[in-house]
């Protein structure tokens, strides 16, 4: 299937975006399934946990031609994540989510290779954390969200000529995203950007290198919401010459996924125990 049909032959930039979700199940002996952490039930403070089957999926994020501004997410992969004693269980090989969803980027950075075509992913802390950042291919751009303790540091000198030893991969530490709002004469502005909501906010950015993510020069966003109870949020993008509101812009682009998922257990009845699956795994 060419799943990059759904694009214009004009656009290069092929937006990605990634999460998981719970589909719940019941039986013991259906295959794949484990206790997983529910999302939509738990909070920062409350965990929830249900039985049932944990699917790591991957989209392809497009503007629809008939309406300009509004964006789908269409599934293109997915991998069944086995807990371990769900691994353990079934004899398979414990694999993390994360390593999921690279797996998934990879083979589609092999898809596109020898084209003009670019990747890029957009995905909650859970799959653009540091560490995570640290293993995604080169080839491919990121627009994720850090934690507001997270370490930025400023890149390495370039390497001269003729020295030796192994040469160095971080320099001075930099402010945090919390020192950085700290400053003065920060930029304020109103941002509209989940379907219309409006939100004031001031913003300061800083370019650098995360902690954990050494090898790829980011451009980190620092947004702190004046109304409501959202607090401090931080943003970053290996597309370290875009406009903050660009980042902004993107990263508000991984929602549709939310959506998908929404639409297809509640319109679709993807969860109830009529509904077929055919489970292929590698």
């Amino acid at each position: 299937m060419k799943i990059f049909d759904l694009l214009t032959s004009s656009q290069q930039t092929i937006f990605l975006s990634g999460d998981d979700t719970l589909l719940a199940r019941h039986g013991l002996k259906v295959f794949g399934t484990g206790m997983h952490r529910d999302p939509l039930l738990s909070s920062r403070s409350h965990h929830v946990t249900r039985w049932g089957h944990c699917w790591v999926v991957l989209c392809v994020v497009f503007e629809s031609r008939h309406f300009p501004g509004k964006r789908f997410a269409l599934p293109v992969l997915a991998r069944l994540y086995l807990n371990k004693k769900s691994a353990q269980k079934w004899r398979r090989v414990y694999h993390k989510k994360t390593d999921l969803m690279i797996e998934m980027l990879k083979l589609l950075d092999q898809h596109i290779a020898g084209t003009d075509k670019t990747l890029h992913f957009l995905g909650d802390s859970a799959f653009t954390a540091p560490a995570v950042l640290n293993r995604i291919p080169r080839s491919i751009e990121v627009t994720g969200r850090i934690c507001a303790q997270a370490r930025i540091c400023e890149p390495p000198p370039a390497r001269l000529a003729g020295t030796r030893g192994r040469p160095r991969k971080r320099r001075a530490k930099l402010p945090t995203p919390q020192e950085l709002l700290q400053g003065k004469g920060l930029k304020r502005l109103t941002i509209s950007l989940y379907e219309g909501a409006s939100q004031r906010v001031r913003i300061a950015v800083i370019r650098g290198r995360l902690y954990n993510a050494p090898d790829r020069d980011v451009q980190v966003v620092v947004v702190e919401h004046l109304t409501g109870g959202r607090g401090v949020e931080v943003f970053y993008s290996t597309v370290v010459d875009g406009e903050p509101e660009q980042v902004l812009e993107h990263y508000s682009w991984r929602w549709p996924i939310e959506i998908t998922f929404q639409d297809v257990k509640q319109h679709l009845g993807i969860e109830e125990p009529q509904h077929g699956w055919f489970i292929l795994i590698a």
